[in-house]
């Protein structure tokens, strides 16, 4: 597992109108990312720079999520819920193994770089999922959609980089790890949280050269040097 924390950062107002995915690519272009707010102070400097414009910022709601949940909506009552064992039981049998939606989820609302969206809290626009895109304007986060233009901020940040060795033990569980990847992350991140460390802090996963995350040890492998985590499976 990589871990990255942000050391220093210093935002770019781009006078050039683009779609937010237009945005994003410029910024990861010629910069870091799109630019991300992680407390107060940032949150004032890029209210400084747009100067009352409406400018795109990294932030965006996850849209494949929302997809799912306007077409439940639309043609049926909702995503999903799974209530009991048997309701459970009921949508695996439907699934037949394929990654599916349902309605559980945690916070939807995403930066582009992948920074913590803990902080940010009071100030998420309402949840239009028609909108999953978010500009700044006036000092208020609007969500808009993302096909329109604005200025947008971009962000050079500096980080320092640190490799963490996770092993996972599995109790029997029949999870696959692959899918449960990004709510171990999640897992970590609260844990994090918990102990007092830097909202500043992000985490991602190393992907092996054969695109998974993880690997069966083996037994008689020897210990590497790196920091250990443990987590348990239920």
């Amino acid at each position: 597992m990589n871990v990255e924390t942000v050391t220093s950062s210093s935002f770019i107002f781009v006078n050039d109108l683009k779609t937010w995915s237009e945005a994003q690519s410029y910024c990861r272009e010629h910069y870091t990312d799109l630019a991300s707010v992680r407390n107060r102070t940032e949150n004032a400097q890029i209210n400084k720079l747009a100067q009352y414009k409406p400018i795109w910022i990294g932030l965006y709601r996850d849209s494949w999520k929302c997809e799912a949940q306007s077409y439940c909506r639309e043609h049926y009552t909702d995503l999903a819920s799974v209530r009991n064992r048997t309701e459970n039981a009921q949508i695996n049998k439907l699934a037949q193994y394929k990654p599916i939606w349902i309605g559980l989820y945690r916070d939807s609302w995403k930066w582009s770089d992948g920074s913590p969206t803990s902080w940010m809290v009071p100030f998420i626009p309402p949840g239009n999922i028609n909108n999953p895109c978010v500009c700044l304007h006036a000092g208020q986060w609007v969500n808009q959609r993302c096909d329109a233009t604005f200025y947008f901020i971009c962000e050079i940040v500096e980080v320092t980089q640190q490799l963490v060795r996770v092993k996972i033990t599995n109790t029997g569980s029949s999870v696959n790890l692959e899918d449960a990847a990004e709510a171990m992350l999640q897992q970590f991140r609260q844990t994090l949280k918990e102990r007092g460390l830097s909202d500043n802090m992000k985490l991602t996963w190393r992907k092996q050269p054969d695109g998974k995350i993880f690997h069966l040890e083996e037994k008689e492998e020897k210990k590497k040097e790196n920091q250990e985590i443990s987590c348990n499976l239920n």
